[in-house]
């Protein structure tokens, strides 16, 4: 039975000596981040492809399509993940070797916890894209906008060959889970639980869902940023949000785009329609499991922390890096490589 424990003297996070000071220098860093995220997707992406072309141009004629779509998400992945993860861990590295061990939460129950929040994330998820859709399409009727278009539509292969398929699931339910959690759950969420486990999980997922660059993802990715930060505070570990992102992804993309890229047939169909009756039946579970989650205090932090919300709030509010940040977010949005481009006629 899942039961919450509330312990009668909550334990304390690492002594901060000027939690005013360090909540300011922890945003200015935060804004640093976004930055240089921006700058590195819109900019420091070329360092890395046009080395990739040179070398696909070297390859012998009659080489797998494989090869060629492997090296472009090898050249992606790098250009990607790379200096967002170096820029996390040298800006956050005094914070991460803290002698500070933060706690499994008294509510923490692996198998139980983990399913829980993949329930939830089934309904909460899918529901913030339903939402983000209609109001699309309203958008689109009134001003005519246009639908959101399909992130991965730019990625997919386009020859049909399980081989580019591999690639592909490798990726995006391999690599991308992995790194990412290593960067938002690890290398930021935990150095910010300092300031309080809220700020850090709300922060990183502001984060996590701007980062995608794109409309189409940044609603259900601000939803598994917040989930999945929870999953990382009451466990105190990135393993079970690496487990449960590469489950996820990998449900997403074998589900999506199976008949797409194999092409239709009694596999592919197989899979795709077990895998919506699966996530059909996840949706309504995730009703009981939300429940679950605020009934066993598991949202709830078992620490006492030094700063009041409104004492964070006024701080965070006042202090010139977190326009930065937020404009850092906004950003990523954008397609500032192609605004540089065009303005100076490349």
């Amino acid at each position: 039975m899942y039961m919450s424990y509330i312990p009668a003297e909550k334990p304390s996070p690492p002594i901060q000596y000027n939690p005013e000071g360090e909540l300011k220098r922890s945003v200015v860093k935060l804004a640093a981040f976004a930055l240089i995220t921006v700058i590195n997707h819109n900019f420091i992406y070329y360092v890395f492809l046009y080395p990739a072309l040179i070398l696909l141009s070297y390859l012998p004629e009659g080489t797998s399509p494989a090869v060629y779509y492997a090296v472009q998400w090898i050249v992606n992945d790098i250009s990607v993940y790379l200096f967002p993860t170096l820029a996390a861990y040298l800006l956050f590295r005094n914070d991460l070797k803290t002698p500070f061990r933060y706690q499994k939460h008294s509510t923490y129950i692996p198998a139980l916890s983990i399913t829980l929040i993949f329930f939830a994330l089934c309904f909460v998820g899918s529901l913030a894209t339903i939402i983000s859709n209609f109001v699309a399409s309203v958008l689109d009727a009134l001003f005519g906008t246009g639908e959101i278009p399909d992130a991965m539509s730019g990625v997919l292969p386009q020859n049909g060959s399980m081989s580019t398929f591999v690639v592909l699931i490798l990726t995006t339910a391999v690599v991308a889970p992995v790194c990412e959690e290593l960067i938002f759950r690890k290398l930021l969420l935990q150095p910010l639980r300092k300031h309080g486990d809220g700020f850090a999980i709300v922060t990183t997922a502001l984060l996590f869902g701007f980062t995608h660059g794109n409309f189409d993802q940044l609603p259900y990715a601000f939803i598994v940023g917040l989930l999945f930060g929870l999953l990382a505070v009451n466990s105190s570990s990135v393993i079970p949000t690496m487990f449960l992102h590469t489950l996820n992804n990998f449900l997403v993309t074998v589900g999506s785009y199976s008949v797409s890229i194999l092409g239709e047939n009694s596999v592919t169909l197989a899979l795709e329609n077990g895998i919506s009756i699966f996530l059909n039946f996840a949706f309504w579970a995730g009703i009981p499991a939300i429940i679950i989650i605020f009934a066993s205090g598991m949202h709830k932090s078992d620490y006492v922390f030094q700063l009041s919300k409104a004492e964070k709030a006024k701080i965070i509010f006042t202090t010139p890096a977190s326009y930065f940040f937020a404009a850092g977010l906004v950003l990523m949005m954008m397609d500032l490589q192609g605004i540089v481009f065009n303005a100076i006629g490349i």
